[in-house]
């Protein structure tokens, strides 16, 4: 759906997207990361040292001090039907000037997202999505963005990126953000929510999950037509992505949701 269509159709697309996030293009080699495998069976990861509220006061330090190179895999369900999703999430540079890019592939999806250092925002983004009959590739490129946000709202282009993006969140705190959608104007009397609701423990590629879970939904009556996603992120440092759940699509659709089989950051 284009970044232009209505917010609350953009809503009710996010909120579908939380099982469908990522699909797409090969990874490309990036720089160092400290070493972690996982395979299908299990994941080991040596988190690192955290860092502290002191040591990373802005969110761009905040972003440098994620693994340079990361791969996850997940398994994602919809009704009865299992598949696949990959993604690559690395550091990059391109024309000179630091950036992040997010690859992910899915059977039914491909996309490619180049992202600014500085806090995740879109830059440019390619996405193909396939289906039985159709295949529809759509290209977006920010030329300028001059959105004054407030400390408590967070801007979404695109689901993917801002998943990666969440990771970044004050968990502890249990930070309440309103969200905005890039290029597109508000809605009065409807806002869509983040919410840090607490800690729990889940289990997944055969292990069990210290996890912050985090909410995704409209206040008010659209909260009930649009339904939630709910997303798990490992208590530790680099809190990646565990699980997440909600709508397939708009309002009475199945469920999808994702279980991470395997994640891998490498040198």
């Amino acid at each position: 759906m284009s970044l232009r269509a209505l917010p609350l159709a953009l809503a009710a697309t996010l909120l579908a997207m939380s099982g469908q996030v990522f699909a797409a293009g090969s990874p490309s080699p990036v720089a160092s990361g400290t070493a972690a495998t996982g395979t299908a069976t299990g994941v080991a990861i040596d988190n690192g040292a955290p860092p502290s509220a002191e040591l990373r006061p802005s969110l761009a330090e905040a972003l440098a001090a994620l693994p340079a190179n990361e791969r996850f895999a997940y398994s994602r369900t919809t009704g009865g039907r299992t598949d696949r999703v990959e993604i690559h999430f690395s550091r990059k540079r391109v024309g000179g000037v630091d950036s992040y890019e997010l690859l992910s592939r899915s059977p039914d999806e491909e996309d490619s997202f180049l992202l600014k250092s500085t806090d995740l925002s879109l830059i440019r983004s390619d996405m193909t999505t396939k289906t039985a009959t159709t295949l529809i590739h759509r290209t977006t490129e920010v030329l300028e963005d001059r959105t004054p946000l407030a400390p408590d709202e967070l801007m979404i282009a695109a689901n993917p990126p801002f998943l990666q993006r969440l990771r970044l969140l004050a968990f502890d705190k249990k930070p309440v953000y309103r969200i905005l959608f890039q290029g597109s104007p508000s809605v009065p009397g409807f806002s869509l929510l983040l919410t840090v609701s607490g800690r729990e423990k889940i289990e997944a590629a055969n292990r069990s999950w210290d996890c912050w879970k985090v909410e995704l939904g409209a206040k008010g009556v659209f909260g009930g037509i649009l339904g939630k996603s709910h997303y798990w992120y490992q208590v530790e440092w680099p809190h990646i992505l565990v699980r997440s759940e909600g709508p397939s699509s708009f309002p009475g659709s199945p469920l999808v949701r994702l279980d991470l089989v395997s994640y891998e950051r490498t040198p």
